[in-house]
């Protein structure tokens, strides 16, 4: 008879008792029956993000009049605009989310691409000199990047998208001010979104107990089948999160690995390799919240298309369908919007 247990899936066939832990066939059976149902769920929101149009910066509404132009020395002039709400009457200048803003809103927006890219400031700081004759210091794109990326990532937090039946977790080497650390991220595997993330200097004693929690609470909903490898640090954390549920617990395959044709993970290797391309031009990371980490996950959670997916971003593929043609410029109106 086939058991699920906390340690995966059990036979008491001869082959599954006496194969010193190796699964016999009907244990691989019905471990690949429920990764295929659990791949067919599907449970979330979804949501259609676009271009905002001229709004209130103050309180969002959209009944207004222009009123008057302001002249601006290192960008272009922009329009002035009054707010007919009674309980408003703000005056304000198009450009939701740049509002105070010297330099245009093109060139922000061209160094914030490249910085998520892995780009340095000190090799982002020539582009906007020589593409649009502004001289911007090395300082002054980070300070873009700590401001936008936070903001970013607060509103994209608060948004809930399509999951699947199956989630998975892994580790990446990652080197914080010159010391060993781990990245430890958990993803959705049907939309390859990534729902949380955190920074250690621990590997052998991490806890990821909240990691799987503010996943949880991302996605909103419970998986079916939750796939780690080997390392033991995710089985007491697995048991604390989701074994007090009243509902249908996931089950938790622990010998998810690249090698593993049956419970393979290559999608969530496939990611950490690209978060190692984004890494690799950066000199050394100097905060396990570093800012760099949080652009480089957004733009591969919302900008970056995946071939893997056929072509589209693991957002849109989670249900998140952002669109436009400047995934930036739409996103963070957006969250300055919901900020205000």
């Amino acid at each position: 008879m086939v058991a699920i247990t906390d340690g995966g899936i059990a036979c008491d066939c001869p082959d599954g008792t006496n194969r010193g832990g190796a699964p016999c066939k009907h244990s691989v059976a019905v471990e690949t029956i429920l990764l295929r149902e659990a791949e067919m769920i599907r449970s979330g929101e979804t949501a259609v993000l676009e271009e905002v149009g001229v709004c209130c910066t103050r309180c969002g509404s959209t009944n207004h009049r222009k009123d008057g132009v302001r002249s601006k020395k290192r960008r272009e002039d922009g329009q002035r605009y009054r707010c007919l709400d009674e309980q408003c009457g703000a005056r304000f200048t198009d450009g939701l989310g740049f509002t105070g803003r010297h330099l245009s809103p093109k060139a922000i927006l061209l160094a914030l691409m490249l910085f998520a890219m892995g780009v340095s400031p000190d090799g982002i700081a020539p582009v906007p000199d020589q593409q649009m004759n502004l001289k911007v210091h090395r300082t002054t794109i980070q300070r873009w990047a700590d401001r936008y990326a936070g903001l970013v990532e607060r509103y994209a937090n608060g948004l809930r998208p399509s999951t699947g039946g199956v989630r998975s977790c892994d580790e990446k080497f990652a080197r914080v001010a010159g010391a060993d650390h781990r990245g430890f991220t958990v993803m959705d595997a049907a939309g390859r979104f990534i729902l949380s993330w955190d920074v250690s200097p621990r590997k052998l004693n991490y806890d990821a107990v909240s990691l799987f929690g503010r996943a949880g609470e991302r996605a909103g909903c419970v998986p079916r089948i939750f796939k780690t490898d080997g390392l033991k640090v995710f089985r007491p954390a697995f048991k604390k999160v989701f074994g007090r549920l009243a509902g249908p617990r996931p089950i938790h395959f622990r010998e998810s690995h690249i090698r593993n044709r049956r419970c393979t993970n290559n999608g969530h290797e496939r990611f950490n390799g690209t978060l190692g391309e984004f890494l690799e031009g950066a000199r050394g990371l100097q905060r396990t919240d570093s800012t760099l980490v949080r652009a480089s996950l957004l733009h591969y959670n919302f900008v970056r298309p995946r071939r893997g997916l056929g072509g589209i971003t693991p957002a849109r593929a989670a249900g998140l369908d952002v669109r436009g043609t400047n995934i930036w410029l739409i996103l963070i109106p957006h969250a300055a919007l919901a900020a205000a």
